[in-house]
């Protein structure tokens, strides 16, 4: 799905819900592969407010977010650069020493103005890309 239809359609519950006021931090988990087809595999979330019933919860998808170190960047600015942000910060990354960008989990943005993106304009929000150690770094690290 893409980014806008997946923030179009939680943005909707949340407001059919009368959760606005609620809602603080929004994330969007992207997967590697969206950065080179535009964004196709992308999910909205929201750390739910306690005031949502159970069976509200039901309507939606639940996710967890993998823990893990990750490389931070902040960005201040529209939603529509987030995108070209991640993929130049994955490609500065791509050729790094020891860490190493890890594939297996999904690139998290933190959206911390989540009242804004309706807007779409000035949006506070750490882009996170998923790191591990690579192989030759972690074995000698068992080796000792």
């Amino acid at each position: 799905m893409s980014i806008r239809k997946s923030w179009d359609i939680l943005n909707d519950w949340i407001t059919r819900k009368s959760l606005g006021s609620e809602v603080e931090i929004g994330y969007g988990l992207l997967q590697h592969s969206a950065l080179e087809d535009g964004g196709a595999c992308f999910e909205a979330c929201i750390e739910l407010p306690s005031s949502v019933t159970k069976s509200e919860t039901n309507e939606l998808k639940r996710l967890r977010l993998q823990g893990g170190a990750y490389f931070r960047r902040r960005h201040n600015g529209p939603v529509s650069s987030m995108l070209s942000e991640l993929r130049s910060m994955h490609a500065e990354l791509g050729d790094g020493g020891h860490v190493k960008i890890d594939l297996g989990r999904p690139i998290v943005t933190v959206i911390l103005d989540v009242r804004q993106l309706r807007y779409g304009d000035e949006v506070r929000s750490n882009l996170l890309i998923p790191a591990r150690g690579c192989d030759k770094f972690q074995n000698s690290r068992r080796a000792a």
